[in-house]
């Protein structure tokens, strides 16, 4: 009968293997049993360990050697490269528009940063659901707001930065002047009934609306 007292790793790096055993305390002749070994590096380079057994025939020790490389990089793509929103008044929220970041490489994807930069960063704003880590094919989404402070042509750049490296999308658009102010007046006309001389009719309500673009003052009425 062989008896096992004990399966253990030893060596130079020891903690970079692991084992796991179907092996009970002793064994008869030729009952088999299995130890699973299992190689998970901590550092670059060559690692190697020995599986002692022990029991009472003399220690037999096993080999164990194996390599750490780098793991593959994560890789950052987003789409689409460039944002282009339609023309907005200037002060109103224009369109919301959606810039997918996909993680295309092998370990996970870390977004640290997403910023709107640039000449006009007060006419974009973003929100992102980028917070946690991407793992590999996965994407998340940053969503950008076109919100025009300034008449004219308004450019920015959305910048990521990232553990795969850094990534930019244009950002575009046109901020209009606000239509004019004009005033409709409801009803346009007042006509009141044959009133006798000297007494007053009841009151007719007129009411004043702006249905213009810009602010209205009325200085007299």
């Amino acid at each position: 009968v062989l008896q096992i007292s004990a399966l253990v790793i030893g060596g130079a790096h020891p903690q970079d293997f692991s084992i796991t055993s179907t092996c009970p305390s002793s064994l008869t002749a030729n009952e088999v049993c299995s130890v699973a070994v299992a190689f998970r590096p901590s550092v670059q380079g060559a690692r190697t360990a020995s599986l002692l057994i022990k029991g009472n025939v003399p220690e037999r020790a096993i080999g164990l050697k194996g390599t750490g490389v780098l793991p593959p990089p994560p890789n950052l793509s987003v789409s689409p490269g460039s944002l282009t929103f339609k023309s907005t008044v200037t002060g109103l929220a224009g369109e919301t528009k959606v810039v997918t970041a996909k993680n295309s490489g092998k370990s996970n994807l870390l977004i640290s940063t997403v910023t709107v930069a640039g000449g006009d960063i007060g006419d974009f704003s973003s929100t992102n659901t980028c917070g946690a880590p991407v793992s590999p094919g996965a994407s998340c989404s940053i969503s950008v707001t076109f919100k025009p402070m300034a008449i004219g042509s308004r450019a920015a750049i959305l910048d990521l930065a990232s553990n795969a490296g850094p990534k930019s999308v244009a950002l575009k658009g046109v901020a209009l002047a606000p239509p004019p102010a004009k005033i409709l007046a409801s009803p346009s006309l007042i006509t009141f009934p044959a009133q006798p001389i000297g007494t007053q009719s009841k009151v007719s309500v007129l009411t004043l609306k702006n249905v213009g673009g810009a602010g209205l003052t009325i200085s007299t009425i």
